[in-house]
């Protein structure tokens, strides 16, 4: 850090300074005060003591000032840490409590939203079981069928067998049920009799991807093929 490289020029600065005033040679005969071992003169053994005692004094000095440097900045920074620390905490407290009242009030909405949809479901049910029974009574209008999408046309009643259905436009498909008998199928490897029901499926394809009208077959009859009546909750009125 820039404060031990500060410490440390000045230690090193007076170290030298040190040296080269206890090696001068205060005997030499041209009178040169030179910083050399080789002149240390007579009492070379009390001036090496001297170079090491104050060496050795110059560095607890700097040590002590760079503990006492050290021990301020620690102070100072755990003050600045805690401080830190504290406006984190509450920050993150701040947060939690947001994302509480986000998923409270996103939890309220979905609760609102399933209330919703289990009224309309309810009302659609209705609905549906009020116009089948004007269907079968002959008794539904031009306008009460109009706003569809998709139509089920069943000749199967009156012994059609398999037809290809056309759209009813604006709609943008139709799905046509034959009269269902027994053939013969192969399961297995043994042929036996199946009731079997032709199924036509006509679409828009400016509207309806093809791979996603097969699809739909193919679930359709897996849904058939695997239909049990007492999975039906609420059934029609007959």
């Amino acid at each position: 850090s820039a404060i031990a490289d500060e410490i440390l020029a000045r230690t090193v600065d007076a170290l030298q300074k040190r040296k080269d005033a206890l090696l001068a040679n205060p005997e030499a005969t041209d009178g040169a005060q030179t910083a050399d071992f080789s002149n240390l003169g007579s009492d070379w053994e009390r001036r090496l003591r001297e170079l090491v005692e104050s060496g050795l004094s110059v560095w607890r000095s700097a040590q002590e000032e760079f503990l006492s440097k050290m021990a301020s900045w620690k102070n100072g920074a755990e003050d600045a840490y805690r401080a830190g620390d504290d406006e984190w905490r509450k920050a993150y407290e701040k947060l939690a409590l947001a994302r509480e009242s986000w998923q409270k009030e996103l939890e309220q909405e979905i609760n609102k939203g399933i209330e919703q949809w289990q009224k309309r479901d309810q009302e659609l049910s209705k609905e549906l079981e009020e116009l089948a029974r004007k269907a079968r009574e002959r008794k539904v209008t031009a306008d009460e069928l109009k706003g569809g999408t998709f139509t089920i046309s069943n000749q199967g009643g009156i012994g059609g067998a398999h037809f290809t259905p056309i759209v009813n436009k604006p709609e943008v498909a139709i799905l046509g049920l034959g009269r269902g008998a027994l053939q013969p199928a192969v399961r297995g490897n043994a042929l036996e009799p199946r009731l079997l029901m032709p199924l036509g499926l006509s679409y828009d394809h400016r509207v309806i991807d093809g791979g996603s009208a097969a699809r739909f077959i193919v679930d359709l009859v897996q849904a058939f093929e695997t239909f049990k009546e007492q999975d039906v909750k609420t059934p029609l009125s007959q």
